[in-house]
Parts: structure tokens; C-alpha cells; sequence
């Protein structure tokens, strides 16, 4: 029970802080959706059956490593990716869809992987299965309802979701050492076991990154829906799959799978945000990764080298006073906005050395002493009116011969 309800609020929390306009956009695209459903539940099964094979796992570890390789993503890919800034609203449309798809499609690569490798069909616990995909699934619901409803508070059920990822952790560590040790195994064992984790991982996040379709937060999004399984749904396959006797020996896959994840997983995205790969800078410092959120509001968006205030702070009082003139004066013609930005906008002054507002033009086919003068109201910068003791005079006058 306790379980259920730290799952519960951690998915909730997720769902909760996703710009809802940003995953109905990740929706439309479909993308990422359909690239991540074929590494969940094609890419990530197979290798599981290609390790038992290599292995020749017994069927007490052959079966468990089975279930978990079929199994949907777990609620941890949506915890993980809001921590280092990864995409969490596609993170959370993964989450949905493979929870719903995986009521067919687990029994269904259960099924065919067992029978090629021992002859056997999984007994499967249904009630456990369909309730454990209904607690996700309404806690996904409810937390998007949330953040339509309240926008303003989704960085609290960001801090919220966060809260219950690490209570659920501690809690996961302290009932799984205490009913089944992980450390008495043999060294075949460790390795068959981490081996799909870290091959999905390689080959979705390379199948992420080579697709067009997809930015960098994107393919590291697909890459942790595919790598991070619901182990807890994989435990309860495994334990509804043999008896009494044996029952113990299978428990230890998921629980020790679930060590791996927990280890290379977030070496994946240390390394991904370090590369540029997520929405977090690269240049800010990890703890100031891991608490802050940068999760685009609208659309995706590029790590940024530098964070806007502090380059702001570094600029002079001329080059704010540019860059104000450029944007602020609409000129009515091509020649004129040359005309302002190469010439007036810099320093407030011309190139002739007249004060800003007299310009000095020659007009084109006439002699060069026939000049037409005239004056063009503009801003002057914060150092030019602090040194003005009058104000410009904005008079329009021509000469001529």
C-alpha cells in the first residue's frame, strides 16, 4: 500500500508540472511516440531473449529477465527526466501509451519469447497486472488535469514528484534487502542481468539520436522510457510464475535490475547534459541542475551557453542603447534603416561628427557642396542626455542653392 501510494504521487507530481500545450504537441508529432513504443517493446524484449540465449539462463532466471525486458517503462523514466532536464513531456506521453499498449503487448512478447527458449506460457497474474497499469493511468489523468487547472503550481508538483521519487527509492531498498539479498549471486548472473539494461541503452539512444525528427532532450527522453522498466510489474510476473521454492531465486532479477538502473541511468544523463543534450545549460553547475527546472512552457527549445541575465549584466550602457534603437524605430524604408543602424544608432553620434539627430546627406547626381540637411528624431542613449544641457531641437530645415 505504501508503495502504491508513493508510485501514485510520483506520477501525479510528473504529470502535474508537463506543460500540457507541450505534450499535446508531442502527441501531433507522434515521433517520438512511435520511435519509443518500438524500442520499449521490440528493441528492449529482444535483446532480454538474446541474453538468455548467450547465457543459458536457467529458467528460474530466464523467465524473470523475460518479464522484465517486456515490461512497460516505469514511472522513475518521468522522476529521472525531470531531474536533469531531459524532455519530461514526451517522457510522460511514453509513459502513458506504453502503459495502456503493454496490456497487450507484455503477454504477447512473454508468450513468444518462453516458448522459443523453454517450451513454456506464462502464468500470468491479471488482477495485478490491469490494477498496476489502472494506478498509473489515473494518476497520469489526474496530474494533467492538474496542470491545466492550476499552471501556476506546476514547479510545486514538480518539488512534490520529487519528494516521492526518493521516499519510493528508499522505501524499494530497504523491503527488497530484507526479503531477497542480491549480493550471494554468481558472477553470470550480474552480468546477464545488466546486459539488456546497458545494450537498450546504447541502441535506443542511437536510434533516437540519428532520427531528424528528434532534439536532443527528445532522444534522451526515448532513450529512459526504454531503458527504465517497471520492475515492480516485472516481480509481480516473475513471483505469479513459479512456486513456493523458487519464488525467492526469481525476485532477485527485477531487484537487481533495478540496481542497474539506478547506476546507469543517471551516469547516461550526467553525460547527456554535459554534451548539450538536455534543456539544462551546460555551463550551470549540477546542483543547480538537479533543483532547477528547465522544462520548456510552449515548445521545445536548445540548452542556452549562457543564462540571459548575466549576459545582459555584461553589456555597456551604449550597446543596451543599440539594441533599443534597432527595435524601437520602425524606418519607412530599406535605405533609411541602413541609413539609422550604421550610422546614427551607434554611440547616439553620425559618422560626421554632428550630435545625434542632424544627419548629412548628398543627394544622388548633384554637386557635392549642394548639399540637403535635416534632422531625424532619435533616442538619444542614457550617456549622450546626461551630458546634453538642453534638450535636441527636432526642426525640420533644407538648404539649398
Amino acid at each position: 500500500v505504501v508503495a502504491q501510494g508513493l508510485l501514485f504521487t510520483l506520477l501525479t507530481g510528473m504529470a502535474a508540472s508537463v506543460d500540457t500545450a507541450a505534450l499535446r504537441e508531442r502527441f501531433r508529432r507522434g515521433c517520438g511516440l512511435f520511435l519509443g513504443l518500438l524500442c520499449q517493446f521490440l528493441l528492449l524484449p529482444f535483446t532480454g531473449y538474446l541474453t538468455v540465449l548467450a547465457f543459458d539462463l536457467p529458467p528460474v532466471f530466464g523467465i524473470a529477465l523475460l518479464a522484465v525486458s517486456s515490461s512497460p517503462g516505469g514511472a522513475y523514466s518521468n522522476w529521472w527526466c525531470s531531474l536533469f532536464n531531459a524532455d519530461l513531456a514526451l517522457s510522460v506521453a511514453m509513459t502513458t501509451c506504453s502503459t495502456l499498449v503493454s496490456v497487450v503487448l507484455t503477454p504477447v512478447n512473454l508468450a513468444l519469447y518462453m516458448h522459443i527458449t523453454y517450451g513454456e506460457v506464462p502464468a500470468l497474474n491479471w488482477g495485478r497486472l490491469v490494477g498496476s497499469i489502472a494506478v498509473a493511468i489515473v494518476a497520469i489523468l489526474m496530474g494533467l488535469g492538474i496542470s491545466t487547472l492550476f499552471p501556476q503550481r506546476r514547479q510545486h508538483f514538480n518539488a512534490l514528484g520529487n519528494v516521492a521519487g526518493l521516499a519510493l527509492i528508499v522505501f524499494s531498498g530497504i523491503v527488497s534487502s530484507s526479503n531477497e539479498p542480491i549480493w550471494d549471486k554468481d558472477a553470470v548472473f550480474y552480468i546477464a542481468v545488466s546486459l539488456p539494461c546497458i545494450i537498450g541503452l546504447f541502441g535506443s539512444f542511437t536510434l533516437s539520436w540519428l532520427a531528424p525528427c528528434l532534439s536532443g532532450p527528445e532522444a534522451v527522453a526515448v532513450t529512459m522510457e526504454t531503458c527504465y522498466q517497471n520492475t515492480g510489474l516485472a516481480l509481480t510476473i516473475a513471483l505469479a510464475s513459479f512456486d513456493e521454492s523458487d519464488r525467492s531465486k526469481a525476485a532477485g532479477v527485477p531487484l537487481f535490475y533495478g540496481c542497474v538502473q539506478v547506476v546507469v541511468l543517471p551516469g547516461f544523463l550526467v553525460l547527456a547534459w554535459r554534451a548539450g543534450l538536455t534543456y539544462a545549460p551546460k555551463t550551470d553547475s549540477l546542483h543547480q541542475v538537479i533543483i532547477r527546472d528547465y522544462q520548456p512552457r510552449g515548445g521545445p527549445q536548445v540548452a542556452p551557453e549562457q543564462s540571459d541575465p548575466e549576459t545582459e549584466l555584461r553589456m555597456d550602457p551604449e550597446d543596451f542603447a543599440a539594441r533599443d534603437l534597432e527595435t524601437a524605430i520602425a524606418p519607412q524604408s530599406a535605405a533609411a534603416g541602413r541609413y539609422l543602424k550604421e550610422v546614427a544608432a551607434p554611440m547616439g553620434f553620425c559618422s560626421s561628427g554632428t550630435k545625434e539627430g542632424e544627419v548629412q546627406k548628398e543627394e544622388a547626381g548633384t554637386d557635392p557642396g549642394d548639399a540637403t540637411t535635416f534632422d531625424v528624431v532619435l533616442p538619444l542613449s542614457p550617456t549622450t542626455q546626461a551630458s546634453e544641457n538642453e534638450p535636441a531641437t527636432n526642426m525640420a530645415s533644407t538648404s539649398g542653392s
